[in-house]
Formats: C-alpha cells, structure tokens, sequence
C-alpha cells in the first residue's frame, strides 16, 4: 500500500473518530453517527474538482458566511459556547474532506478532529467515548509520524510533489511504523494515568449551576421518566415498559451470584389519589417515624447528616457514625447503585434506604415522610452519579403481622394527632371513587379476619381475576380505575397497585402505592443487576402497627416478563451483558474517581511502597526459592537431554529435521539502502527508468546512464548499494555524507554541477 492512501486512510479515520466523537452524545440524535460515517464515505470518493471553478469556491463561501452568521444565533439557542463550536468543527471538517487535499489540509483535518474529541470529553462521560478515544490515540500517533517522513521527503525534494513519490515514501515508511505506533500508545499511558491520578476530576460541576438553563432542561428531561417522577399517572408505564434504555445498574461486589431477598428498587411512594394521578403531601405536618411522632418541615424528612458523605434515614441507625459501623451490622444489605439517567434526582434501593454515602454535600439530600429521597441540588453535581446504600430487606413473618387486629387500628385512629395524621394521609380516598370498588373490597374480605389476610386476599383476587397487558389504548372514560376493574379487566402494574391500595383503605388498613423498577437481569460478568426502563414497577406498601410497611405486589407479571425476554437473541443478551460489564468499570473508576478516592490511592501507594511491598516482595522470593528448590532435579535433567540430544545430532547419531529460521538482517539491510531507491526515482525524472527485471551493475552498462553527465556519481552510488545490500554491510559516517552530496547534484538540472 502506498504512503499516499496510507495518509488518507488515517486522516480519514481520525475525520471519523471525532465526528463519531461529538455525535453520540445525547446532543444529537442516532442519525448524526450515521449521517457523518455517510459524509466520509463520500468524501473518500469525492474530493471535489482539481481545479475549482469559481462557482464551486463561491458556493463554499456562502456556507460559511452564513454558517458564521448562525452563530450567534446558536450561541443564544443553546445558551453555552461548547455546541456550536462543535456546529462549526463539523463544517469545517465538511469542507476540509470535500476540497483537494495538500499536506497542510491533512494536518489541518487533523486538528479538527482533535478539537472535536476534546469537545466530546466535555459533552459525554459515557464507555464508547473511552473506545473512540483508544482508536483515536492509535490512528494519531500513526498520522503523525506519517506526516513527519513525508514532510521530511517534501524539504529534501521540493520540485516534486510529495504525495506523489510512492516509491520512495514506501521505502520511508514500513508496514511496521502501525505497529511503532500503537507501542508509543502504550508507552504514553503511564504519564496519562499519572496525570489522571493527580489531577482533579472534571465534571459537569464546573460547567453548571442551579441557573444554568441546559442543566436544568436535562433534569427536566430526567424527570419526565417514569420511576423518576414525583407523580404517577394510570396509563404511563404501559409506555415506558416498552423502553429498553438501561436506567439503573446495581453492584454486588462480593456475590458471585444473584443475592438472595432482592425483588424491587424502590424509587419512593405515593399517598394522594385524585381520581387519575398519584402524587405525594406536601404540606406542613408532623413527621411520623413508626415509632413516634417528631417534628417535621414542608415535605422533608429526617436526614441525620455524618462525616465522609454520609447520611443516616432512620433514627434507629442514628447512632452510627462511620460506614465501618454499618459494614458491620448483619440487618443492613449494602450495595452501589450507578443511575444512568441523565440528572435523576431520585435515589433507589432495596426498599427503604436506612443509610447512603454519595456526593450530596452536607445538606444535599431530601426525604419525604414517605420515605422517598431525592438530591436537592441536583444541577450542581455530574450528570452520572454513583452511591452505596444501606437497606433492612427483613420482613416481619405472617405469623408476626396475623397478631395485628383490627382493633388496633381503630383505637389508633381515634388517639389523636397521630391517627389524624394517618386518615389524612393513608385512608384518603378521592370524592369521585366509584362506590362499587369499596363493595367488592368488602366482598372480597368478609370471609377472613385479620387485617394482614384481608390484605392477602385483595392481592390474591387480583392476580387470579385480572390479566397483565401492555396494549391498553387510550381510557374510555374519565375514571380510568373503574374502567381497569368493571369493565377492561386487564391493566399495567400501576392499575393493579391503585385498586389494591383502594381497596385496602376502604376496609380500613393503611396502604400507599411504591414506585420503582423491578430487580432486572443479573449479569454474571459484572455481578450487578441490569436495570431497564422496561422494568419500570409500581406495588403496594401496607403499614402494619409495630412492623412498619410491607410490600405486597398484586401484578401478574409472568407474561410480561416471558414476552420481554423473546425480544433479544441469547448472542445479543450475551453481548450486552459483556459491554455493561465494561461499562460499570468505567463508571466505577473513570466517570466516578474523585478526590476522596484519589487521596485514599495516594495513602495506599505509600503504605504499599513502605510497608506491604518489601513484605510481598520478600514472601514471593521465598516462594521462588522453595519452587527452585524443589524442582531444581527436574529443570536439571531436562536441560541434560537438551544439550544430549544437540551433541547427537552434531556427531551424527540422531537426525533432526531442520529448520529455516529468518534472516532479519536481510531486512535491515534493504532498509538501510532506501537511498538506492532514491536515485532511481531522480533519474525517472531524466527518463531514465530501470527495469525490475535488469540487476544495478546491468543498468550501469546501458546506454542512457553511461551518457548521464553524473556517471561517476551513478557508479560510486550503485557500489555503495551493492555492498549494503548484498554483502549486509553497514553504512559508515563518510558514506552518508558522500551519498547526500551525491543525491544533491544528481537533483539539479543537467548541465549544472556545481556547488
């Protein structure tokens, strides 16, 4: 392959890379990658004319005046500089592959590329930037060094062409320079990963403010998700159960299998129904924690704020002062979740989080009396953000929750602020609910006694009598509940959470709808849970004197769930389980490396180059030296058949087959006599060609070369090649200065040898 198309592809790669760079990011749509690899892909075949006419550059400069008066037009669209300076790098990228190309056009092409991956680092924090980044680094070191010979090919013979010189820029440029380059790649990682652990984290923190309208457009955008909003509407997660965009990722580090107890991810509850939609109080009240009744503020909860990120959600915990403290206590589950929702400011867990550590700050957590959290400041921290959670996943056992009569409940209502509080808050039903869904409750439920089997009996009535279905169409009446129970008999999870929660409040029990996402697929690669929008869940959590709130989940979701899995191929379920794997190392270490995390590397590498690693050291070498020992027989007597059999073959009395080894020096050789190749094109020039098939000392003798006037010069040059080439001699010190001052004369035109 020639220097010529070798520049073109790796400029054209690089062109590639960084409009794949700023395009897959969630700024542009899925068409832009396509549209710009169909833009190099012409390009490649397309240069535009050798010689420009006049309409050609005008049709050009039109573009870019108007281009450059869109500007700031797109500045105030976008309220920010960093888009539509990735608006102009893509047509000045459009221009540079659509125009004849010299050397200064391919460098240009390359510090446009450039510009945009460093613009895509800013937009994105996403794996397949790591994956472009990786190929870039290759394809550029690559580039670079092309350019420099071919540059260095354009001083030594300006009165040619460069591109041009096939011959002889294939002899300045071996097959093995791609691989020359990928190991300079490898070699500037250390100071990469040095600068990496050094400096500080850039994230969108830097760029965003609670003012900043982009960051608060894409908490917008976050929040019109199901499971991330604050409200949850009959009828939504039909939609987005559909949706297999992944939406939250769960570590388990220390379990090599699925954990055991682990069924939802709780994003928070819901108390007041209005006939069509769920949403929270949010008025003033007195916050009641299941054990007594405490103070509380318009909406927030009780946060117990501790050192190190560290945040406690219930006053039992509240004792705790450090993460090692809840490491240590065998109720609490601990895990870390990765939201891949752009800016969600809901946090999930395995049902109530008791305890988080994150990046929240201080003050930078809410918790409303239904135990939904969420971040306050939402716009101020990046767009991806990672937590570890602590969760009580415990149950009281229906023995336990069969010795809570209905008695209780009624002498609770009537004792005051706190049963107030929970007829206002837990027994609401809204003016418009149809008389008939209270009637079938209590038909449901007269022939059991106990509150907790009442409560078994609506979920079981539920599930036997009404079907799971994604394809309702639109209401076809104003109360879309009665139309689920009476007449369609058939809903999504949020129908069959809102009819068990009314209905448990008709007869009396206390009950909130939970919203969430169901467990997901575990992917044994990484050892966490995939999350999808499609497991998108909402259930029913009922409050239990003494016990607190039990889930209970009414939807039969067996069908959905087989319909679900047909949808991907085992290859393809296969595949995405490896590339999440990726994913979540990327996160956990790129996306979520921060400064505590970088001082904590800085401690352990000095306790590691202190304390552990001449300890290490010393235990491997005692290792070593046992295995040495203890095999040294062995290792022995194998190196004495070796040499044996070697010593037989040389006298005769075994036979080996033999073997052709390389002869790299050959190669070297030809290398080092480039310069021959170097002539011959300067004496095309004269037109003067030699054949392939004609040897140097032939080519000598013929007519054309012996009437050159530079004959001497032609014959001292070819006996210098053919000692380097075939006798595999080396090039002296003298004789490349001489060769260079040859090669000189022979440049200048016939009949001007002078100096």
């Amino acid at each position: 392959m020639s220097a010529r198309i070798r520049l073109k592809i790796c400029a054209y790669s690089l062109s590639l890379l960084g409009l794949w760079a700023v395009t897959v990011t969630e700024h542009f749509s899925s068409l832009w990658p396509l549209l710009a690899t169909v833009l190099v892909v012409v390009s490649w075949f397309y240069e535009g004319p050798r010689e420009p006419s006049a309409a050609y550059r005008r049709a050009w400069m039109t573009l870019a005046i108007c281009m450059i008066a869109y500007f700031p037009l797109d500045v105030l669209l976008s309220v920010n500089l960093l888009l539509p300076a990735v608006h102009v790098s893509m047509f000045a990228q459009a221009y540079l592959l659509f125009n004849r190309k010299s050397m200064s056009s391919y460098r240009r092409i390359f510090l446009v590329s450039f510009a945009q991956l460093l613009a895509s680092s800013n937009l994105t924090s996403d794996l397949v930037f790591a994956i472009i980044l990786a190929l870039y680094c290759v394809a550029a070191v690559y580039g670079i060094i092309l350019i420099q010979l071919l540059s260095g090919l354009e001083g030594s013979d300006s009165d040619e062409s460069v591109l041009g010189k096939d011959v002889r820029a294939e002899a300045q440029t071996p097959p093995r320079l791609l691989l020359s380059s990928l190991a300079v790649t490898v070699l500037l990682l250390p100071l990469t990963l040095a600068f990496f652990y050094s400096a500080p984290r850039l994230t969108y923190a830097l760029v965003a403010s609670s003012r900043n309208v982009e960051a608060q457009k894409r908490l917008q955008q976050a929040k019109t998700r199901t499971g991330f909003t604050t409200t949850v509407q009959l009828g939504s997660f039909g939609k987005i159960q559909e949706d297999q965009t992944l939406a939250l990722r769960v570590e388990f580090p220390d379990s090599a299998e699925p954990p055991a107890g682990v069924r939802r991810w709780r994003g928070g509850a819901l108390n007041i129904y209005d006939g069509t939609t769920w949403s929270s109080s949010r008025d003033y009240f007195s916050y009641f924690t299941g054990t007594k009744l405490s103070a509380g503020v318009r909406n927030f909860g009780l946060i117990y704020p501790r050192q190190g990120e560290l945040f406690i959600m219930d006053q039992r915990y509240a004792g705790y002062r450090t993460p090692e403290e809840l490491d240590g206590d065998e109720r609490l589950r601990k895990y870390t979740c990765y939201l891949e929702i752009p800016f969600s400011d809901n946090l999930f867990g395995l049902g109530q989080i008791k305890a988080v550590k994150g990046p929240f700050g201080r003050f930078g957590l809410e918790q409303d009396f239904n135990g939904s959290l969420s971040i306050r400041s939402r716009p101020g921290l990046p767009e991806f953000i990672s937590y570890t959670a602590y969760s009580d996943i415990s149950e009281p056992s229906p023995d336990a929750m069969r010795r809570i009569n209905q008695g209780w409940y009624d002498k609770f209502y009537e004792s005051g602020e706190a049963g107030e509080y929970f007829k206002a808050h837990f027994l609401q039903t809204p003016p418009s609910l149809n008389p008939r869904i209270k009637s079938l409750a209590i038909e449901v439920t007269k022939n059991v006694d106990t509150p907790y089997d009442k409560v078994v009996a609506i979920q079981e009535f539920l599930e036997e009598e009404y079907k799971y279905s994604l394809d309702l169409g639109a209401p076809s009446s104003d109360d879309p509940l009665s139309h689920f129970m009476f007449v369609s008999r058939s809903g999504h999870c949020e129908y069959f959470a809102t009819a068990m929660t009314l209905m448990t409040r008709t007869v009396g029990i206390p009950a909130r709808l939970a919203k969430g996402f169901q467990k997901g697929d575990w992917n044994e690669d990484g050892r966490f849970f995939e999350v999808r929008q499609r497991d998108a869940h909402a259930w029913v959590e009922v409050y239990f004197p003494n016990h607190g709130w039990v889930e209970f989940d009414p939807s039969p979701r067996e069908a959905a769930d087989e319909y679900f899995a047909g949808l991907r191929s085992p290859l393809a379920r296969a595949l995405t389980k490896r590339f999440l794997a990726l994913q979540i190392m990327w996160r956990k270490h790129i996306v979520g490396y921060n400064a505590t995390r970088r001082s904590r590397l800085f401690s352990d590498l000095k306790n590691f180059a202190l304390r552990d690693g001449p300890r290490r050291a010393a235990d491997a070498l005692s290792v070593t030296w046992e295995f040495v020992v203890s095999h040294a027989l062995g290792a022995g007597l194998v190196l004495l058949l070796i040499l044996a059999a070697f010593e037989a073959r040389r006298r005769g009395i075994l036979i080996l087959p033999s073997v052709s080894w390389p002869t790299p020096g050959r190669k070297r050789g030809a290398e080092r006599a480039a310069f021959y190749e170097r002539m011959l094109g300067l004496l095309e020039k004269r037109k003067i060609v030699k054949p392939a098939c004609m040897t140097p000392l032939e080519f000598l003798e013929q007519p054309m070369v012996r009437a050159h006037p530079m004959y001497p010069d032609i014959e001292v040059v070819t006996a210098i090649y053919n000692r380097v080439r075939f006798g595999d001699h080396p090039l002296i010190t003298n004789e490349t200065s001489l060769i260079n001052d040859l090669l000189k004369r022979l440049r200048k035109p016939a009949g001007k040898t002078g100096t």
